[in-house]
């Protein structure tokens, strides 16, 4: 798979966002599942952020979990 890739395209800020980059065969997916659920799911979809992490502890001025999701909900991270 790595061999695939465009090394051009490492150096644009936009290969962390830029999806699968490389062909993939149904056999390759199953080796790489044998190993790793991880492996095989970025082998599969790619560079791309599907979800983020927001640690509400650290922010101080929320006391609920409701306030952080209606803040990030009204600055359009839905």
């Amino acid at each position: 798979l790595v061999a695939q890739v465009d090394a051009g395209k490492l150096n644009d800020s936009a290969f962390l966002h830029g999806g699968r980059l490389w062909d993939l065969s149904f056999a390759d997916y199953q080796t790489l599942a044998k190993e790793s659920e991880y492996a095989s799911w970025l082998a599969a979809h790619g560079y791309g952020a599907n979800h983020f992490t927001v640690s509400v502890n650290q922010l101080n001025e929320y006391e609920e979990v409701k306030q952080v999701n209606d803040h990030l909900r009204t600055a359009g991270f839905t």
